[in-house]
């Protein structure tokens, strides 16, 4: 058979496959290592430089060192394996990985090594017959040419490296986001041949920094201290008039700030916070004069329907009034304007009219809201802080009738007239009552659905009136069994939101037969004779009452005579 044969070339080529497959391996978990040792050093060589702030040289040594190491780690852990997998550089053979696989597969254990070792002798080499040599190894590839070899590589060894990689990563990339000053310790490393002014011990975070404030106004300046705490800090200020600084001592509070409390400024000033030649940035306060409400005046106009005379409030924006009242707003200001509006709480602007240092405008009160005066210089300014008025709307109450009389359902009289009494009140005045009615039963014309309107006049300029009017339904030409239907309804004077009524019960009035008629005719002289009868009676008892006090009378004198 010998080294030509194709059974030992096939073997052949499953042993390559099998070694290639452990290069695999090899690289794989030497990334993984290089990369654990380069960030590794890297991160040390970086806390190295955090803590002793090293000098260009220095960083330089540690720079060559880490290129060093990451070059020797890439070349044997990567590289290498790398140049083997393409049989460079590579010193085993295929014995040796036929040894290896016997390992791995028990059914082949060292015959497979014995095989090919028996194949490559040469001729004359040992003391079997080349029959029996390629009849053993003919054997032992029957027994090869199923087995993958490269299946026995199972990364096991990549896989127990992949959590400390995974580990390593993590620890670095946290120490570098969370651990103060590693980032600016990892970009000296990596510019190493520039220096870097040593950080300051701590730094100084001072607000509100610039700011404007209004004249008069305070303010509060606060120094935190981010870093070692300094023994003492200084504020030091300059007024814009001033030519040098004044430095002010300032203690820490509780928490470890410095504060500093100005009243009342006056002027424009520059400042910083220092300590032990460590300075913040220098800030600057600028003292602005913002316009204000100097005088303010609201004419409220109820509406004219009500009667209620229109009233005038001196620097108080509250509004309670009626809604539809007109709200008429002057006002001058500390500056010269460019801009002034109204703010109110729905979102709305009304916008008013400027003058120089004066304003005006008008609104509407419709509901409960509230506003604001907003004013704007010429220097674009705005008065802070505004004043929140509140307006609170008065509302229209409904009018109130009650009808006194017929307040039931009643026969129409025989002169088809009908009195009507009711009482009206509102709390502003009235613009009409009407007297509807309909026709809702008759045997003669069907019901009417809708209402006819009868307007009664009423007295101008009262709140309360007493109302009595006489109907006649002359005008209806009812005939017997006819009823009809009515009520009252009062409107109200309120032609903002307009008018409301309101509407007393429905009542019926019905025309009487003859029969009816009659039979009240008899039941009336029948009551009448009855109330005669009674009355005859009542005279006869108190005529016999008379006489008995007349005869008691005369026997009274006659026994005083006697004595």
């Amino acid at each position: 058979m010998g080294t030509e044969s194709k059974y030992y070339r096939e073997i052949l080529n499953k042993l390559e496959r099998f070694v290639r497959k452990e290069y695999v391996h090899i690289i794989f978990s030497g990334i993984q290592l290089m990369l654990i040792a380069v960030v590794a050093s890297f991160t040390f060589f970086t806390f190295v430089e955090l803590i002793a702030n090293l000098n260009s040289t220095l960083r330089t040594i540690l720079f060559f060192l880490l290129q060093l190491l990451s070059v020797s780690a890439l070349a044997y852990l990567v590289l290498l394996p790398l140049l083997r997998y393409f049989k460079l550089f590579r010193k085993e053979t295929y014995f040796d990985a036929a040894n290896r696989a016997g390992k791995y597969f028990p059914s082949l254990k060292d015959n497979l090594l014995n095989a090919m070792q028996l194949v490559t002798e040469k001729p004359g080499g040992h003391f079997y017959s080349i029959n029996l040599v390629d009849e053993a190894f003919k054997n032992v590839y029957n027994r090869a040419k199923e087995i993958k070899f490269e299946t026995a590589v199972k990364f096991d060894k990549a896989r127990k490296i992949l959590p400390y990689f995974i580990s390593v990563m993590i620890f670095s990339l946290l120490l570098l986001l969370l651990v103060p000053g590693m980032l600016s310790a990892s970009n000296r490393l990596i510019n190493f041949n520039k220096e870097f002014i040593p950080p300051p011990e701590f730094i100084f975070e001072v607000t509100p920094g610039n700011a404007e404030i209004t004249r008069g106004d305070d303010i509060l300046i606060t120094a935190s201290v981010i870093g070692k705490p300094p023994k003492e800090v200084f504020f030091a200020l300059k007024n814009e008039d001033e030519a040098d600084y004044k430095h002010q001592k300032i203690i820490a509070d509780s928490t470890g700030k410095y504060n500093l409390y100005l009243s009342s400024v006056r002027s424009s000033f520059k400042y910083f916070a220092s300590s032990e030649e460590i300075k913040s940035e220098l800030f600057e306060v600028t003292v602005i004069n913002r316009p204000l409400v100097n005088n303010l005046e609201l004419s409220i106009i109820p509406p004219p329907y009500s009667g209620i005379p229109k009233t005038i409030q001196k620097d108080n924006g509250n509004v309670t009034s009626l809604i539809g009242s007109r709200v008429e707003i002057n006002l001058s200001s500390t500056k010269n304007l460019t801009k002034a509006f109204l703010e109110f709480n729905d979102s709305s602007i009304v916008e008013l009219s400027v003058n120089e240092q004066n304003a005006h405008g008008l609104f509407i009160v419709r509901k409960n809201n509230s506003y604001k005066i907003m004013l704007i210089d010429e220097s674009e300014n705005s008065n802070s802080s505004p004043i929140t008025y509140n307006i609170k709307a008065l509302y229209d109450a409904y009018p109130v009738i009650e009808l006194l009389s017929p307040n039931k359902n009643l026969p129409l009289a025989n002169d088809n007239r009908l009195t009507l009494l009711a009482k009206v009140a509102d709390d502003y005045g009235f613009s009409k009552l009407n007297l509807n009615y309909r026709l809702s039963a008759s045997r003669y014309e069907p019901p009417q659905s809708e209402f006819s309107s009868i307007e009664i006049p009423l007295e101008d300029l009262k709140k309360e009136i007493d109302v009595n009017y006489i109907w006649n339904l002359t005008a209806l030409n009812l005939a017997v069994d006819d009823v009809v239907t009515y009520y009252l309804e009062i409107y109200d004077n309120d032609f903002i939101s307009g008018p409301k009524s309101t509407k007393t019960n429905s009542f019926t009035v019905r025309v009487p037969s003859l029969d009816e008629i009659l039979a009240d005719a008899d039941e009336v002289y029948s009551q009448t004779e009855l109330e005669l009868e009674e009355t005859l009676k009542e005279a006869e008892e108190l005529k016999n009452t008379l006489e008995e006090i007349d005869q008691e009378l005369k026997k009274d004198e006659q026994e005083l005579t006697w004595e």
